[in-house]
C-alpha cells in the first residue's frame, strides 16, 4: 500500500519533525533567528507551507509565495539575496564586529596563557583550538 503525504500548514507551535532542528517548535527557531533555515524549508520541501503569522516573521510577503505542492530552489536564492540586502548595513557591521572582538578576545587570553615561553603546550594549544579558551 502506498504511503501519501499531506501538504502540512505549520504554526509557530508546530515542529518540522526533520532535520537539524527536528525537535524544536516554529516558535523557538524564530527566537533562535533562524529564518534563512525556513525559508530553505519553505523552497525546498514540497509538502510544507507556513501560516501568515510564520509568513511575515520570516520577513516575505505574498508575491514570494509558490504553488504548494511544490518547490522553487531558484526562487529561495532570489528571496534570501533580496532580504539579505534589505538588512541595514549598521546590524551586519555590528555582527561583524562583535565576531571579530571574539577572537580577539581568544588570541589574547591563549598569549596570556603561553606565558614568556614563545610556544604554548600541547594542551593549551588543543585548549584553544577546541574553543575552550575564551
Amino acid at each position: 500500500m502506498a504511503s501519501f503525504k499531506y501538504l502540512r500548514k505549520l504554526t509557530p507551535k508546530s515542529k518540522l519533525g526533520f532535520g537539524k532542528f527536528s525537535d524544536l517548535t516554529i516558535g523557538e527557531l524564530l527566537i533562535l533567528r533562524k529564518t534563512v533555515y525556513l525559508r530553505w524549508v519553505y523552497y525546498n520541501c514540497s509538502m510544507i507551507d507556513y501560516d501568515d503569522v510564520i509568513f511575515s516573521s520570516i520577513h516575505m510577503n505574498e508575491k514570494h509565495k509558490i504553488e504548494k505542492p511544490g518547490v522553487n530552489p531558484d526562487l529561495y536564492e532570489i528571496v534570501n539575496n533580496k532580504i539579505q540586502a534589505t538588512i541595514s548595513g549598521g546590524a551586519v557591521n555590528f555582527y561583524k564586529m562583535k565576531s571579530k572582538m571574539n577572537r580577539k578576545n581568544r588570541i589574547k587570553h591563549f598569549r596570556a596563557s603561553c606565558g614568556s615561553r614563545n610556544t604554548a603546550s600541547k594542551g593549551v594549544m588543543q585548549a584553544f583550538n577546541h574553543g575552550k579558551m575564551r
